[in-house]
């Protein structure tokens, strides 16, 4: 321990890398799952720099696998609330993928992007939906929505309830 009662951080280094040698998949996000877990206790307990160390760890797995997103997920959610890490403005991600969609026809970027937003920021910001549910309104007056689109505004609607 430090003087600050953290674990030293090679000792968060050697947890971590023997939870990601694992080599099972399941089992490997199993041990990150639980290494979540005492991170969410050590900030409990107020041990704050040191669950920080351990969710950046974590965060540093990325969202890609399946497997090891729960624990990504998070630890992201952990290290905005300490203010470890800075979200953008919702209004730059939505501008940042209305550029990204640019070429598509008026309804079509409307779509794409309501579902990429949906799909990536609804965890981060709690407005999310709000800006969804405008971007399909959006999308229904270039043109009647497919029963996809319903079926997926449908899971927007009902997400608030």
């Amino acid at each position: 321990m430090d003087g600050n009662g953290c674990l030293v951080k090679s000792k968060l280094d050697i947890w971590f890398a023997e939870a990601n040698a694992i080599r099972d998949p399941v089992e490997r996000a199993q041990a990150m799952g639980d290494l979540s877990y005492d991170a969410e206790t050590m900030l409990a307990r107020g041990d704050t720099e040191c669950a920080i160390g351990l969710f950046q760890l974590l965060y540093a797995l990325g969202p890609d696998d399946d497997l090891l997103y729960p624990a990504y997920k998070i630890a992201r959610r952990n290290l905005i609330q300490c203010d470890a890490i800075t979200l953008v403005p919702l209004s730059s991600v939505v501008e940042g993928l209305q550029a990204q969609f640019a070429s598509l026809p008026e309804k079509a970027r409307y779509l794409a992007v309501a579902k990429s937003l949906w799909r990536t920021a609804r965890a981060d910001y709690p407005e999310t939906r709000v800006v969804v549910l405008d971007l399909l309104e959006r999308a229904a007056v270039q043109g009647v929505l497919s029963a996809q689109e319903l079926k997926f505004k449908a899971e927007v609607v009902t997400s608030g309830i």
